[in-house]
């Protein structure tokens, strides 16, 4: 079974993401979540198309907290210190 370069791109930045969200102490719940959600979605039958879904929020919430985190180290172009997230994950 061959993976596609897109597919395997794909996957790499979610595992980085995962990997960003697994240090911050308060998304850990968001990454177990994700882990679970794959789990129960692997090992089920998929009868219908949408369980698929099931895995949507997690991901949306632990890609949401990395680009959070990373946009937070990026200094700004106008010399200011880096803005911190709206919600804060410490």
């Amino acid at each position: 079974m061959a993976i596609h370069g897109s597919l395997l791109v794909l996957l790499l930045v979610f595992g980085a993401c995962t990997v960003v969200a697994a240090v911050q102490p308060g998304a850990r719940i968001f990454v177990a979540l994700l882990v679970t959600h794959t789990l129960v979605l692997l090992a089920s039958p998929s009868h219908f198309g949408h369980y698929s879904i099931l895995t949507a929020t997690p991901l949306a919430l632990v890609v949401g907290v990395s680009v959070g985190r990373v946009a937070a180290l990026v200094p700004r172009p106008d010399g200011r210190a880096p803005t911190k997230g709206l919600v804060p994950y410490h």
